[in-house]
């Protein structure tokens, strides 16, 4: 689910609040702004410095989802893992202010999070893969020795894991879509567990 922005508690009544950008905007281009219904130039920014800030801590987080409505998050459909969180700040320049002769800059800043991508990292696919399995296993109540989804991974697993190869080497993997993705194996590897239980009450 997308997000908009987010709103991070600081203190008691203080808050900081980050917006949602798909991606970071360019250090050496100027971004326009026109006035509201005019092809006039109201004012020019340029990115001048990105200070990543850290990820704020979960329980001090208010989420929003796209539309600008506060999320509850309580099935953690948000995860501050799953982004990354930079200070922008701007040359700003005000070119509508007809209130002076000369034409001044000045700096302004705010503060954004973006999509944080996965790296092609074949070990760590492999683990992650290897601790949904082994997770169903615990739940299920199997056996160390109980290879309840045969002597390789299913079909579909296999699929998942060459689709997250593949992504991840493009740049085009996000944190959030791999989690999804390890779900997806999760739940594959539970249908294996309860077909092989099945099995073994009809022997």
């Amino acid at each position: 689910m997308k997000t908009s922005k987010i709103r991070e508690q600081l203190s008691y009544r203080k808050y900081r609040t980050y917006n949602y950008v798909a991606e970071l905007p360019s250090q050496e281009k100027w971004l326009v702004e026109h006035v509201s219904g005019t092809h006039d130039i109201e004012t020019l920014r340029k990115p001048i410095d990105f200070k990543d800030v850290g990820k704020p801590s979960y329980d001090d987080v208010e989420w929003f989802d796209e539309f600008g409505v506060k999320s509850s998050n309580v099935d953690w459909t948000y995860d501050p893992n799953d982004y990354e969180f930079y200070k922008v700040t701007y040359e700003v320049i005000n070119c509508n202010d007809e209130d002076k002769d000369m034409i001044e800059s000045y700096e302004e800043y705010e503060y954004v999070y973006t999509d944080k991508y996965v790296e092609f990292d074949a070990s760590r696919f492999k683990e992650d893969i290897d601790e949904m399995a082994n997770e169903i296993r615990d739940v299920r109540s199997l056996d160390d020795g109980e290879n309840y989804y045969g002597d390789s991974y299913p079909d579909d697993v296999y699929e998942i894991k060459t689709t997250i190869e593949a992504k991840s080497t493009s740049h085009e993997l996000k944190e959030e879509e791999y989690r999804d993705y390890l779900e997806d194996v999760r739940n594959i590897f539970d249908d294996c567990a309860r077909s092989y239980l099945d099995s073994l009450k009809n022997d």
